[in-house]
């Protein structure tokens, strides 16, 4: 859930939100976004957990919606697993996340390995150079739609520049 900024883009859309960080500092920011984004009171729920062990049951949720997290999380194919294992028949995983330099800018890709052990330091585990749609479209979903963008953050040059974007089908 991290600070929770995409609140307010489905928060009124949807009966119940659920939100999962294994950083518990994260929580008072969350819920100022809550706040700011309308949220009604008992709508949120904050949970200190981590994504390889979602601290859900099984086939309970009809959406997963996780911004830049796969960079940061430590086992991948169980994290991918445990999103499959909550979410209910037909449920959607939809994803926005900053990915490794693919194969048509092998130069940046070089300097996000290069920078990546110290960065994950710095960063709270973030993994510069981690193909993280190769993982999704091998995790078991039934459909993944998904597109590479380059976002630009001024202060980081192109370093974060490669995202990917998508929905994936249980």
């Amino acid at each position: 859930m991290g600070t929770a900024p995409n609140l307010k883009f489905y928060a009124a859309n949807v009966d119940t939100i659920v939100g999962i960080d294994f950083n518990a500092a994260m929580q008072p920011f969350a819920l100022e976004s809550a706040a700011q984004a309308g949220v009604e009171p008992g709508k949120l729920q904050l949970v200190v957990g981590r994504a390889e062990a979602l601290p859900l049951p099984d086939a309970c949720v009809d959406a997963v919606i996780a911004t830049h997290l796969f960079c940061s999380v430590e086992d991948v194919p169980r994290a991918m697993g445990e999103i499959l294992r909550v979410l209910k028949p037909g449920g959607r995983y939809i994803f926005l996340e900053h990915v490794a330099a693919g194969p048509h800018n092998p130069r940046l890709h070089s300097i996000q390995c290069w920078l990546t052990p110290a960065w994950s330091v710095l960063a709270d585990g973030c993994c510069l150079n981690r193909d993280t749609l190769t993982q999704i479209e091998a995790a078991g979903f039934s459909k993944v739609d998904a597109e590479h963008h380059e976002i630009h953050l001024p202060w980081l040059g192109r370093i974060l520049a490669p995202h990917v974007t998508g929905v994936a089908f249980k």
